[in-house]
């Protein structure tokens, strides 16, 4: 079954086309139904054999204790930022005859994740954007939930990028103190994230600062896939190389602690001031 933000239970490919093809009219709606079912269908296998798969230690699995409270909220994409990806989505398949898009930002499509276990909370911030209104991205997260996404443990938006760092989804996210932070690396176009200076920039806002590798020990990544504004096909056709060089941040809490206690494996590092 396909997944996604804000759709019902139940929700297959099928459903799916229909909610997309609901925005169309009447005389296209039929076609682009086949369309995305043939689209999603083809896409399928091929995305399931580029994915590698990796166990970083074999062990008993990690749950909350039976009976805690827990939560799990997707806090995007907004309602705006998924009718934008309708459309834009529709204009690639094979019956749209009008001008294609020469390009996708796949990122505000992106799904926050919020966790709650026990008093304890952990914002997984994807690699979605500021937003370019209050409908969208970080801000329409912030005008709508506010000191609600406060968060013990913050995965940092889209590996310490400019474009995901938003001061007021901070401030939410340190309502009730300052959080603990990660970031993973990626070998972006124009230079590896996350840069020196945002790194500076997070580590301010934070209680600590953790990177789960060195950025200029991930391999080049091929082709045009490096842009956020890439040409969709570049996305779909172009399999990046396995990323190397990555270590693990670990944050584990126990009930009633006031902070992770943090276990770095290399070459995952801890930036310092």
């Amino acid at each position: 079954m396909l997944k996604m933000v804000g759709l019902p239970d139940g929700y297959g490919k099928r459903e799916l086309a229909s909610l997309m093809a609901d925005r169309l009219p009447d005389s296209l709606r039929s076609s682009m139904i086949v369309d995305i079912v043939d689209v999603t269908s083809a896409l399928r296998e091929p995305a399931s054999q580029n994915i590698e798969r990796r166990t970083l230690i074999a062990g008993s699995v990690v749950s909350p204790r039976q009976g805690s409270a827990w939560t799990l909220e997707a806090l995007s994409p907004s309602m705006d930022d998924q009718a934008d990806h309708f459309a834009t989505i529709l204009k690639f398949l094979p019956s749209y005859s009008g001008t294609v898009p020469e390009s996708y930002d796949v990122n505000s499509g992106c799904a926050v994740l919020h966790l709650s276990v026990s008093g304890m909370s952990v914002m997984l911030s994807s690699d979605l954007d500021i937003g370019s209104d209050d409908d969208r991205g970080w801000r329409c997260i912030v005008k709508h939930r506010g000191g609600a996404i406060a968060s013990s443990i913050v995965k940092v938006g889209h590996h310490g990028s400019t474009t995901a760092h938003h001061m007021p989804a901070w401030h939410a996210m340190n309502a009730k103190g300052k959080s603990h932070a990660a970031v993973t690396p990626f070998p972006a176009r124009g230079g590896s994230l996350p840069r020196e200076e945002m790194l500076a920039e997070i580590r301010k806002h934070v209680m600590s600062l953790h990177v789960s590798g060195k950025p200029h020990s991930l391999p080049a990544r091929v082709g045009k896939i490096l842009s956020k504004h890439s040409p969709f096909e570049s996305y779909a056709l172009t399999t990046p190389r396995p990323l190397d060089g990555l270590g693990q941040v670990r944050f584990r809490m126990r009930d009633g602690d006031s902070s992770p206690r943090v276990t770095v494996f290399q070459p995952a590092w801890e930036v310092i001031r």
